[in-house]
């Protein structure tokens, strides 16, 4: 029995060494997990932004369809006048719709229940514009650089000049938007900005 408890006593636990060993690989596993963690949250949302704007792109040609030209912009003062345009974007326009006349607007909820929105997006950057015709017979709807977790123009996530989503066509026969170049295309304006269109409003 006396033999059992000297032995007993002579054991020894971790030392203060050892525990901070452990804490620090603890530490390293937790932010490698959190980044990738991180990383997965920015391509679910991103994959989500694109969905919502081709549901939004539908949504515009059944209206047309329906009544012959796509919806204007809000009558307020979040709406901006261009040289051949009106526009308006998820940032100024707050809680107003950035799609349809505010004062008699059936696009929402007739056509689609809600609209994507900056504060969709784990981007800081982002703001959601749409622009039409003065004649309501084109129109552009850009999520400005609302892509998260994109960091360069090479990033598995960046959009890319020949993607159906990219801003505009670059160094193609179909478009002739001057302003999509090659250094337009390496900005982050262009390769964290999804874009739908219809025809006249590519370049825009």
């Amino acid at each position: 029995m006396m033999t059992f408890f000297a032995k007993h006593k002579t054991e020894k636990g971790f030392s203060l060494i050892e525990l901070l060993v452990v804490i620090a690989i603890i530490g390293i596993l937790a932010t490698i997990l959190s980044a990738n963690f991180n990383k997965s949250k920015d391509k679910a949302t991103n994959k989500a932004l694109r969905s919502e704007l081709r549901e939004v792109q539908l949504a515009l040609e059944l209206y047309k369809a329906q009544n012959g030209e796509y919806p204007g912009v809000p009558n307020t003062a979040c709406r901006q006048t261009g040289s051949d345009y009106l526009s308006a974007s998820s940032r100024d326009c707050g809680v107003i719709a950035y799609i349809g006349d505010d004062s008699n607007n059936d696009f929402i909820p007739e056509f689609i229940g809600s609209l994507p929105t900056h504060q969709d997006s784990r981007n800081s950057n982002c703001d959601i514009e749409y622009i039409v015709a003065d004649d309501a017979s084109w129109y552009k709807l850009t999520a400005i650089r609302c892509l998260a977790g994109v960091d360069d123009e090479e990033d598995d996530d960046a959009i890319q000049p020949e993607n159906e989503f990219a801003r505009c066509i670059y160094n193609s026969p179909l478009s002739d938007c001057s302003h999509c170049d090659s250094g337009y295309v390496a900005d982050a304006d262009f390769y964290e900005s999804v874009a739908v269109y219809s025809v006249g409003g590519q370049c825009r």
